[in-house]
Formats: C-alpha cells, sequence, structure tokens
C-alpha cells in the first residue's frame, strides 16, 4: 500500500467518523435539552459530554483536512479545486457542534 493509498483510507475513515460522531451529538443534545427542561442534575454532565464531543469532531475534522492538504497535489491532477470543496464540506460538519456548543455555554454563564 502506498502513501497515497494508506492517507486516502485514513481521510475516508476520519470523514466517516466525524460524520458518526455528528449523530452523536445530535442525539445527546437531544437529551440534553430534555434534561433542561425537566431540570435534571445531569445537566452539566451532559453539557461537558457536548463539549468533549465538538471538540473531538474538530480535532478530526482538522486532521482529515491536513491529511487532504497531503494528498491536494494527486487530486489536483484529477479534478481541479476538489480539495477547496472538500475542506468546505468539512467546515460544515463543524459549524453546527460548535455553534451549538458556544449556544450552551453562553446558556450555563447567564
Amino acid at each position: 500500500m502506498s502513501e497515497q493509498q494508506l492517507a486516502a483510507f485514513l481521510f475516508s475513515a476520519l470523514l466517516a467518523s466525524a460524520s458518526l460522531l455528528v449523530s452523536a451529538f445530535g442525539n445527546l443534545y437531544s437529551v440534553y435539552v430534555k434534561a433542561v427542561s425537566d431540570e435534571l442534575s445531569i445537566c452539566k454532565t451532559l453539557r461537558k459530554l457536548c463539549y468533549m464531543l465538538a471538540v473531538t469532531i474538530f480535532v478530526i475534522t482538522l486532521t482529515a483536512g491536513g491529511i487532504l492538504l497531503f494528498l491536494s497535489q494527486n487530486l489536483d491532477q484529477i479534478i481541479p479545486y476538489l480539495h477547496y470543496i472538500v475542506l468546505l464540506i468539512l467546515a460544515i460538519i463543524n459549524i453546527s457542534p460548535l455553534r451549538i456548543s458556544w449556544m450552551m455555554f453562553s446558556d450555563s454563564r447567564a
């Protein structure tokens, strides 16, 4: 297996992992919202778990972006500007968890 093939495999695995973690984040956030509305004592723990998942998603997509930049020379030969499109997709994956975590952080400080 060449370095290019290994990097492509790692990139696809990281992208799949980030997608699964975004769905887990959504489920955990819905449990958090329900716990807040019922005023349960577990809210602080759920909020911390949401923060950790958001940071994990960010780190995974940042790593995938680094691998993509390693692959970008070969991708430009196939489809020009493809790596910019994929970086945009990685940014979109990050937007919701980071925004929701920021709103949770702001609400917890109020």
